[in-house]
């Protein structure tokens, strides 16, 4: 059960209903990490998929990245956003476009320089609606990439990248 105190919800604003996730532990260069995840409840459904698979040749780490979600009528914190919760979009901040569908495919370059740091960078198309009904049926485009530099740290990696998008 959720409480979603949501003004597009009428009466009580408790959600019950069902929560299906699968989620991939395998090493991400012997195959694709992912995570399905299905919610249906009696006020509004998600669906959502990541998939991302890393391959590192001559000191190069690339890394593909396919994101979606899918729902209707969602409360504000289950929203989709472009770029999912840690990857981002080129040029938006995180979670800064809110609606009902997202969709993002990624590819993130990544070399060596010295030590931890590296030099990284990142080309990606997505799709976004903001309306709660009708699948991409008003959705739009974006095309964006980014650069800058990374450090991997015991706490995981930080960036300072610079982005823009169409």
């Amino acid at each position: 059960a959720r409480q979603c105190d949501e003004p597009v919800y009428s009466g009580t604003p408790t959600a019950l209903g069902a929560r299906l996730r699968l989620q991939s532990s395998a090493a991400a260069d012997r195959m694709p990490r992912g995570v399905v995840e299905f919610e249906g409840t009696r006020r509004y459904w998600r669906a959502a998929v990541e998939l991302r698979r890393s391959v590192t040749r001559r000191g190069f780490t690339v890394e593909s990245f396919l994101s979606a979600v899918l729902g209707e009528r969602l409360p504000l914190q289950r929203s989709a956003f472009l770029g999912g919760t840690d990857v981002g979009f080129p040029g938006f901040k995180l979670q800064e476009l809110r609606g009902a569908q997202a969709a993002m495919a990624a590819l993130h370059v990544a070399h060596p320089v010295y030590g931890p740091l590296n030099v990284q960078g990142m080309v990606a198309g997505g799709a976004f609606q903001q309306r709660t009904y009708g699948v991409f049926r008003d959705a739009r485009g974006y095309f964006g990439v980014r650069g800058g530099v990374g450090v991997t740290t015991a706490l995981g990696p930080l960036a300072l990248e610079y982005g823009v998008n169409d």
